[in-house]
């Protein structure tokens, strides 16, 4: 049996059905659909709770870490972007390779001589 769940929190629930609908970052809607189901007291553990949601349970924690220590504004902020890697090929070797394939006379004859 996990841990029961002792936090109380502070938003009321319609208020964070509100903040649910505008949210854009998918994390942060998991994030505050926990609190949400916290607040209505849907799940009695941590763990079901985390397994309803399809997060690990100590991922959950931190969330509720988080929202202890800073509230809404610390929980929701801590989430992370992707990081977009940066590109090997920059645009002017782009633009060269695009030119030399598209032209017929001067093409590629295999993907090793590109």
């Amino acid at each position: 049996m996990g841990k029961h769940i002792l936090l109380e929190v502070k938003e009321s629930s319609s208020h964070l059905r509100n903040l649910i609908r505008k949210e854009t970052n998918p994390k942060n809607v998991l994030r505050l659909q926990s609190l949400l189901h916290i607040r209505e007291s849907s799940f009695s553990t941590q763990s079901a709770l985390a397994e309803h949601l399809g997060y690990h349970v100590r991922s959950m924690e931190l969330w509720l870490k988080l929202y202890k220590e800073g509230g809404l504004f610390a929980m929701l902020l801590n989430s992370k972007e992707k990081q977009q890697r940066k590109r090997i090929i920059t645009p002017a070797v782009h633009d060269g390779l695009s030119k030399r394939l598209n032209n017929p006379e001067q093409g590629f004859h295999s993907y090793v001589q590109a």
